[in-house]
């Protein structure tokens, strides 16, 4: 059960319950930056195309994992701190860290992949599979980085 507006403290069967709200203008910094991150990521793939053999090729492909990666990360993490609950919630900042590589590992594979010469839909449905993996692996070590007094 979510609010947007105000917390309050329920009992669900004995068991405390909080409800949250959502900071609005957070959740559409958060949007920005999953859009400005996939404009960056695309402009970077395009000169990986124009660089298809050699060095500069993987100096582009792992910047655009990094820019993709790190682009998904930060808004999945701007996303849950939008999230408030009446309650302290911290995080581990060697857990906080860690969370972000999954997304980066995941999109220099994805990117890499979309970059051969011949683009299939095999390829394609494979970077996408591995790019969702790694969105997911990313988003439960960043849940393990949450530290608070209650069980989420």
């Amino acid at each position: 059960m979510f609010e947007f507006f105000g917390h309050t403290r329920t009992l669900q069967d004995g068991v405390p319950s909080y409800v949250g709200s959502y900071s609005v203008s957070t959740v559409i910094v958060s949007i920005l930056i999953a859009i400005a991150a996939s404009y960056v990521s695309f402009q970077i793939t395009e000169k990986n195309i124009a660089h298809r053999s050699g060095a500069s090729r993987h100096g582009w492909i792992a910047l655009g994992s990094i820019a993709l990666g790190s682009g998904v990360w930060s808004m999945h993490f701007i996303g849950m701190l939008a999230f408030q609950l009446p309650i302290e919630v911290r995080y581990d900042p060697t857990m906080t860290a860690l969370s972000a590589a999954p997304a980066v590992m995941a999109s220099a594979i994805a990117l890499h992949t979309l970059s051969r010469d011949r683009l299939s839909f095999k390829r394609q449905l494979c970077a996408g599979i591995l790019m969702g993996a790694g969105i997911g692996a990313m988003h439960y070590t960043g849940m393990m980085a949450m530290r608070m007094h209650a069980v989420i």
